[in-house]
């Protein structure tokens, strides 16, 4: 029998691999949402590391994926991610509300203070992730962006299961959690000596690009 039988029905994981414990620098790729098996939907980071910051962080050219999971810190978790690629502080959110309303224009006045909030932060989202926008659209944020991303790798609770064997309890392995936070925006002029033409070529398509958003800067 053909070693290579079944072949044709065999799935490959598109599955990028988590960040590594630790502190470093990434190109946000893209933000798109996901369905998961069960039928729940997940926003899908995609990210590419610029600089490692750490011992035993990921190093440049490293592709990593971080999934923000719908439950009930999603809201939570998904604001802070457009929080940081905005370069916006937590306490100042209001700034991009009105961003985002300056383009939503009439569709927010004579809202109140809530649903004036409440329809920004949904059109962000969707400009974020390109959310209906057609299957080739990119989100705002796509290959324009750098954060600041720390890594920790928390202990569970344990909860005391196990089996016995041979008369002796043996308790199950505590499962750990990977948590990864975006710190902050990186600047490009931050970056401008870690990176070489040949780096600035790889991650944004040429030199020149690179130059434009380190410009956009000033």
């Amino acid at each position: 029998m053909s070693m290579f039988k079944g072949l044709s029905k065999a799935t490959v994981s598109s599955r990028l691999p988590d960040p590594r414990v630790g502190k470093a620098d990434y190109l946000l790729n893209s933000m798109r949402v996901r369905e998961n098996r069960d039928g729940s939907n997940r926003v899908q980071v995609s990210l590419t590391c610029l600089r490692g910051l750490t011992e035993g962080s990921d190093q440049k050219g490293d592709k990593v994926g971080i999934a923000i999971f719908s439950g009930d810190y999603f809201l939570t978790e998904f604001k802070r991610w457009v929080l940081a690629a905005c370069g916006v502080a937590r306490t100042d959110e209001e700034e991009v509300v009105e961003m985002a309303c300056e383009l939503l224009g009439d569709e927010v006045k004579g809202l109140d203070e809530l649903d004036r909030a409440e329809k920004a932060w949904e059109h962000i989202a969707q400009l974020a992730t390109a959310e209906g926008q057609g299957e080739n659209a990119a989100g705002i944020f796509d290959n324009q962006v750098v954060i600041q991303i720390e890594s920790i790798r928390k202990e569970g609770k344990d909860e005391g299961k196990g089996k016995m064997v041979d008369g002796v309890f043996v308790p199950e392995p505590i499962p750990t959690y990977l948590n990864s936070y975006p710190n902050r925006k990186v600047l490009f002029s931050e970056l401008v000596d870690d990176l070489d033409e040949k780096d600035m070529k790889r991650f944004f398509g040429s030199e020149e690009r690179f130059m434009e958003l380190l410009e956009k800067e000033a």
